[in-house]
């Protein structure tokens, strides 16, 4: 292997050694020496104070507005949502903002710039505009549909869901409009439906005691029925209270009552009851247990057929209707199996028929979809048998059992993006009797061949 041989030489051996540079065309080191010097000077001068101002002519221009999130377009081409800062180079540009629900706003700006020290003191221009809520009921109804669909879904912090509800009472404080309006009080008050965890709950929370603090009568514990902790809420403090309020059910008497034929439907009556609704064994708070007494109500043991569905769809005398709901799709060969891609405004258009049949019968009965605790009710006493997925009268509600315990129904006047269904998948084994049952949630215009319905008639 190569080894280095050893140098005896030190610092001090090249102490008197000097370097002399030689004149360059006849000019002595020490004035090209100079020349460069100034030229390399220059040039840093140059770059730094003049080269940005030649290049990037314009102004660092910062789009927010009030209220923030809504879509900028310069001269016509998106470019981001407030607030945002970019450079735009210097001309004259038009510059639209638009936002759901709210009137759009544009204006032509001059754009001008600095050619020195741009770098280090660019011009800044700062467009601010204020932007005019035009339809407060599409604002309300549509943030509370998107907070409902994000609740419904499990996120974690690396992916956290935007704050609806949040960003929407962020708009309506930034415009110039009386909070103190019945609408935006329901739409915070039903609020409370769509929770479905501790983070939901939070920002529920929140968002009522933003409205509070600007005056209006918001008491979550009042509006709940539950008491709480307001400042430091926890779905646990709520679970404790709903046990100890949950009580033994009330004994009810009802004497059974003859099957009643509407539309050659037959409907078996239930008489008033109670049921053990959700999981005792289960720490979900979706599946909290309590006891709900029922009303009497009568309901179809099977599920609407093919064959009645067209049957009974055939009187809806406008044939546009028919075909919005997809009537008389199904191959005959199938006509005794349960009706199915049938959506809820379907069914409720099916159900419509059979409330106009009741009317002229004067029956005081009112049909629609069964309620969850009916349902269940139902399917745990083994009176009726399903292996499809249900539609039932509610919208999806996460923790309806917990919030309403005792109560055999919840319904909010916003209503959710998701309906509750109930039910089995037609190819999952089926499942034994027990305190819980898949409850699911779907899109209420879902249309599959693993969704159908049946119908139970309220006393009026």
């Amino acid at each position: 292997m190569f080894k280095r041989k050893k140098s005896d030489l030190t610092l001090a051996d090249f102490a008197d050694v000097h370097v002399t540079l030689k004149p360059f065309l006849g000019i002595p080191p020490r004035l090209y020496l100079k020349v460069i010097y100034a030229i390399i000077l220059l040039l840093i001068l140059f770059f730094l104070c003049l080269y940005p101002g030649l290049t990037q002519y314009g102004s660092q221009v910062t789009l927010t507005s009030a209220p923030h999130r809504a879509s900028v377009y310069i001269n016509d081409k998106r470019v981001g949502s407030t607030p945002m800062t970019l450079f735009v180079p210097a001309g004259e540009y038009t510059i639209r903002y638009k936002k759901p629900h709210f009137s759009d706003h544009e204006e032509v700006v001059t754009v001008k710039g600095r050619r020195l020290f741009s770098r280090f003191f660019p011009k800044k221009v700062t467009l601010n505009p204020q932007l005019n809520l035009i339809d407060l009921p599409a604002l309300l109804e549509t943030s509370y549909k998107e907070a409902s669909f994000a609740y419904s879904a499990s996120y974690n912090p690396t992916f956290p869901r935007e704050p609806f509800l949040l960003h929407a009472l962020d708009d309506i404080l930034h415009s110039d409009i009386d909070l103190n309006q019945s609408n935006i009080l329901r739409w915070a008050a039903d609020s409370w439906f769509i929770v479905s965890d501790q983070a939901s709950l939070e920002e529920v929370i929140t968002l009522w005691s933003t409205l509070a603090d600007k005056g209006l009568a918001v008491d979550p514990n009042l509006m709940t029925g539950i008491q709480f902790d307001t400042k430091s809420p926890k779905l646990e403090d709520i679970i404790a209270f709903q046990k100890e309020r949950s009580q033994e059910p009330i004994e009810r008497n009802d004497s059974p009552r003859n099957d009643l034929s509407i539309l050659n439907l037959t409907f078996t009556y239930a008489p008033a009851t109670h049921l053990l609704m959700g999981n005792p064994a289960s720490d979900n708070p979706k599946e909290f247990a309590s006891y709900v007494n029922l009303s009497g109500f009568y309901y179809t043991e099977e599920l609407i057929t093919q064959q009645d569905f067209n049957r009974i769809l055939a009187n809806i005398p406008n044939p546009d209707d028919q075909a919005e709901i997809g009537f008389n799709r199904f191959d005959a060969t199938f006509a005794e199996e349960p009706v199915s891609y049938v959506s809820v405004a379907g069914a409720r258009r099916f159900i419509e028929l059979i409330n106009r049949e009741l009317s002229r019968r004067n029956l005081p009965w009112r049909a629609r979809l069964p309620y969850e605790s009916e349902w269940e009710y139902l399917i745990q006493n083994q009176a009726i048998e399903t292996q499809y997925y249900e539609w039932m009268e509610e919208p999806y509600y996460p923790l309806k059992n917990l919030f309403f315990a005792t109560r055999p129904t919840a319904q909010s006047v916003f209503i959710p993006f998701l309906q509750s269904v109930r039910g089995f998948e037609p190819d999952h084994p089926r499942m034994i009797p027990s305190h819980s049952y898949t409850r699911g949630a779907q899109n209420p215009y879902w249309q599959s061949p693993y969704v159908s319905f049946r119908v139970v008639l309220e006393e009026n």
